[in-house]
C-alpha cells in the first residue's frame, strides 16, 4: 500500500479513492456518530450526565486566547443544574468492535478502562466500568482482565452522600493550525531535544531528516499545557513552559504530520517501551528515513501500527513522562471514537 496515502472503505467493504491524513475527519466523522447507540456490533462507551461538569465559556473567541487565559477560568467545571438535563447518560466514545479490539490487544478492559479514567477522571482514577447485560438490562461490573464485548460500557464513579463532578478532558482539534510566540522560543527547543536524541526519531530509531514534534500543540499555550502535564503525570512541579523539551519528541519527517495530525500514538506498556498505534491505517509501513531503513535491505520494512520502541535516551530527565503521551494518545483515540454526546458538552474544545 502506498504509504502516503490512506484507504478506507465504504460500507460494502470496497475500497475508495485514497485520502491524505488531514482530510479524514472531514470525510469520516459526520456518518460515524449517531446519537444513540443503534449497532449490534458496536462498542460504546457512557457517563451518567450528571457527573459531567459544565465549563464556562472562553472570555474571548479563538485559539490564541483560549490558550492564555488562566487554568482557574478554563477548567471550572461546577454543577450542572438537573433541570436542565435532558439526557441521564451521555455517550462519550462508540465504534466497531473490530476497531477497540485492534488497539486494546491483550489489555482487553483494562485498556478501555485506562481511556475511561484519562477521559474522565485522570488524576484521581475513581470511577469503574460497568457493561448492559442486554438480557436482564442492567449493569454488570466489569473485570479489567475481560475481553471486549460489542456492548454499551458505563465508567461510574460512586460516593455515598454526593454526585461527583467531573471535568471531562478537552479535545484539541487538529485541523486547527498552532502558532508561535517566537522563532526563538522554537529553535532552543529544538537544540535541546536534538541534545537530548542525538538527531534519531523516536519510532523508526534511525537518523535522517527529523522534526521537532509537539506532543502538545503550541496552541495549547503554557498554562494549559502546565495543567496536562499536572494533572497526567499527578506532579506538582510542571515545566515552565510548553517549549521545555519534555513537551516534545523528534520524528522522521514523513511521521510527523500523522503524530501531530493525531493519527499516531504512543501507548505506554511498561519498562520504559511505548507501543505505536496508527489510528488512520494499521497497513502502513515504515518509511525508509533517508535510506536507512530497512537496516537489512533484504527485510521488508515493519507495520508501524504494534512496532514497540523505546526513547532514543532513554535514561534522560528530559525525556517526555508517560502521562504527557497518555494525553497525546486519547486525543486520537477521541479523533476516532469520539460520539455525538461528546462534542455536544459545552466548551469541550480547546
Amino acid at each position: 500500500m502506498d504509504s502516503q496515502h490512506f484507504y478506507y472503505p465504504n460500507e460494502q467493504g470496497a475500497r475508495q479513492r485514497p485520502l491524505k491524513p488531514g482530510n479524514y475527519a472531514n470525510k469520516q466523522g459526520a456518518r460515524r456518530r449517531p446519537l444513540k447507540p443503534g449497532r449490534h456490533d458496536w462498542l460504546y462507551l457512557r457517563i451518567r450526565t450528571e457527573h459531567i461538569g459544565v465549563y464556562p465559556s472562553p472570555p474571548m473567541s479563538g485559539f490564541a486566547a483560549s490558550a492564555d487565559m488562566g487554568v482557574a477560568e478554563a477548567y471550572v467545571a461546577t454543577r450542572r443544574d438537573p433541570n436542565t438535563t435532558p439526557n441521564p447518560v451521555t455517550y462519550l466514545l462508540q465504534g466497531t468492535l473490530e476497531d477497540f479490539l485492534r488497539f486494546s490487544c491483550s489489555e482487553n478492559a483494562q485498556w478501555l478502562l485506562t481511556i475511561a479514567h484519562d477521559l474522565c477522571d485522570p488524576a484521581a482514577r475513581r470511577g469503574s466500568l460497568w457493561i448492559m447485560n442486554d438480557q436482564y438490562q442492567t449493569m454488570e461490573y466489569v473485570q479489567p482482565t475481560s475481553p471486549l464485548r460489542a456492548a454499551i460500557y458505563e465508567y461510574r464513579v460512586v460516593e455515598s452522600t454526593t454526585t461527583v463532578v467531573l471535568r471531562i478532558t478537552k479535545r484539541v482539534p487538529s485541523h486547527i493550525r498552532s502558532f508561535s510566540r517566537s522563532i526563538g522560543y522554537g529553535r532552543a527547543m529544538r537544540n535541546s531535544i536534538l541534545g537530548r536524541d542525538g538527531s534519531t526519531c523516536w519510532i523508526t530509531q534511525t537518523d535522517g531528516p527529523v522534526n521537532n514534534s509537539h506532543i502538545c500543540p503550541l496552541r495549547v499555550g503554557d498554562a494549559q499545557a502546565r495543567y496536562i502535564y499536572q494533572i497526567f503525570n499527578n506532579m506538582a512541579d510542571p515545566p515552565a513552559t510548553i517549549y521545555s523539551p519534555q513537551f516534545g519528541i523528534l520524528l522522521n519527517s514523513s511521521i510527523n504530520h500523522w503524530f501531530d495530525q493525531h493519527f499516531i500514538g504512543f501507548r505506554w506498556i511498561g519498562n520504559n517501551q511505548y507501543q505505536i498505534h496508527n489510528f488512520y491505517n494499521p497497513e502502513v509501513t515504515m518509511p525508509y528515513g533517508n535510506g536507512q531503513w530497512p537496516r537489512d535491505r533484504e527485510m521488508e520494512p515493519p507495520f508501524i501500527n504494534g512496532w514497540v520502541i523505546t526513547p532514543p535516551n532513554p535514561t534522560s530527565p528530559d525525556n517526555p513522562p508517560p502521562g504527557l503521551f497518555r494525553w497525546h494518545y486519547l486525543q486520537c483515540v477521541l479523533k476516532r471514537f469520539r460520539a455525538a454526546g461528546y462534542d455536544r458538552i459545552a466548551h469541550i474544545a480547546m
